[in-house]
Formats: structure tokens, sequence, C-alpha cells
């Protein structure tokens, strides 16, 4: 772990951060949350729709004419909205790829249920397969994006739509049974906690199981996902179940993992302006 990952860590937990997290997500501030089209900048090209009453934009660097297309799920425990950090990474994978990058405002808990949310992604998705038929389409998401966007890969093999290029998943919550011991991985994580992510999930789930593979991708079809890239941080509360999630991609047929670990880093580090985060953000895309 870098000095300056160090004294970050020191000041999330001086402030605690898990605490002021745990508030947010579980008394989402919509407003706020309505306020991402402005994070958008504006020398980018950016496209507009609405799919099902929620809106996309995808962007992309102006005047360019990309293939590639990243097709971005944020995370907030399937509670919150998107985040500054959440359009910051978009905007600077388009600049540093060259590449287009569709963000979704999905369906959020409370108000709506799995149900809504699977729907309206996989609706999006083939959407945007038939806009931009040239395209090289990359799933990303992170946290329960990254589940979102694993839920997303099965439906796409279920329903026979075009099959992505790779998927790059960030801290993916792959494993929604919550009550169960996560010691002494809880404690490290200066982020996620688990009663938290309970409730969370509970606003999320509906009347499904948590063990149900819409929740819990790590219990659905893992073979012939292509290429799958995964960052973990050997810190955070999701670790060992990322970890478990990898080593039953490799068993399973058709996959090709490549594995990024942050040594000691916590839940969702990439975003972070860490020396580690900017080599890590360099590798997702290439």
């Amino acid at each position: 772990m870098s000095l300056t990952a160090k004294i970050l860590r020191g000041l999330m937990i001086l402030v605690q951060f898990k605490w002021i997290l745990s508030k947010l997500m579980l008394n989402p501030q919509r407003w706020f949350h309505a306020w991402w089209p402005k994070w958008l900048p504006s020398d980018m090209d950016i496209q507009w729709r609405k799919v099902d009453g929620h809106q996309v934009a995808t962007i992309a660097p102006a005047g360019s004419s990309p293939k590639k297309h990243i097709f971005y799920l944020h995370g907030g425990g399937y509670n919150m909205g998107f985040l500054p950090m959440f359009t910051k990474f978009a905007v600077n994978a388009a600049r540093d790829n060259t590449c287009r990058v569709s963000l979704l405002d999905y369906p959020l808990a409370p108000e709506h249920k799995v149900e809504a949310t699977r729907a309206m992604v996989i609706k999006t998705y083939r959407h945007m397969c038939e806009v931009f038929p040239e395209d090289e389409m990359v799933l990303c998401g992170d946290s329960a994006g990254g589940g979102l966007a694993l839920v997303l890969a099965d439906a796409i093999k279920q329903e026979g739509l075009r099959k992505p290029h790779s998927l790059v998943l960030i801290s993916p919550w792959v494993n929604a049974d919550m009550n169960r011991d996560f010691a002494p991985y809880e404690k490290m994580d200066v982020v996620l906690g688990r009663a938290t992510l309970v409730k969370a999930m509970d606003n999320y789930r509906g009347d499904l199981s948590v063990e149900h593979p819409w929740l819990s991708p790590i219990n659905g079809d893992l073979n012939n996902l292509g290429k799958v890239t995964i960052v973990a941080g050997s810190g955070e509360m999701f670790y060992p179940d990322i970890v478990a999630f990898k080593n039953q991609l490799e068993a399973c047929e058709g996959n090709s993992v490549t594995w990024h670990e942050g040594e000691g880093l916590w839940h969702d580090w990439v975003y972070m302006a860490l020396p580690e985060a900017k080599a890590c953000r360099e590798k997702l895309f290439n």
C-alpha cells in the first residue's frame, strides 16, 4: 500500500466515511443524484435517450468516431444513484480510450425492485446494439453495478443478444447473502458495512431469495463469459467472495480472467486519487 493510500485510509477512518456512506445509501438523496447530467463536461459529444422513463447518456470525445463502447453500470448498493466519482470515471474512460461510454440512470431501490432494474438494463443494451451495430461492447460495473453487469451478461446469453467483447468488474457484489461472518474484512474495509448492505439488499430484492442469481451472480451460469477483468482490494469486505468468484470463473469453460488486486486497499479503491488506482485504470480497457 502506497503512502498516499495509507494517509487517505486514515482520513476516511477519521471522518467516519463508512458511517456517512451508510446514511447516504439507506436515505438516498434523489435531488442530488438528479444533478448527474450537469457533471458531464461540455467538450464531450453527448446523446440522450430515455428507456422506461430513465435517462441514458452516451458520451464520446468531441469529433471522434470510436468503435469501443463501454456500457457502464454505477455502484451504490442498488439504492444510490450517480455520484461525481462515477461520472468522472466514465468521462476519463471515454477520453483516455477514445471510446463511447453509455451511463445508465437505472431504476433504484426502494422505489423499484430487481425485476424493473434488470428489465431496463437489458432493454437498454439491446437498444445500444441496434443503434451502434459495429461497436465493440464492454460491460463495466462497480460494486452493485458489477453484479448487475454479470446479470446482464447472463441475460445476453439466454436471449441470444450480441455478445460483449469483455467485462470489467470493479469490486463486484457477487454474493448478496450478507448474513455471514465477514471478519476480519469488514473491519478492514473503510467503505462497506454488513448491516447496511443487508438493508440495502432487502430494499432491492423484493420477494426473491438472496441466493437468486439475479442478486447473487456467483450462483448463476458462469460459463462462456469470455474476457473478464476483475479489480479487488485485499482489504475490502467483498474480497473473499470476489476471490471465490474468480476461482469459479477460471474453472468454467470459455473464460479468460485478468486480475488486479490492490494490496490492503478497500472497496472501490480504483476510483480514488491513488497511484495504485491510476496504474490500474490505465490497464482496464486495453
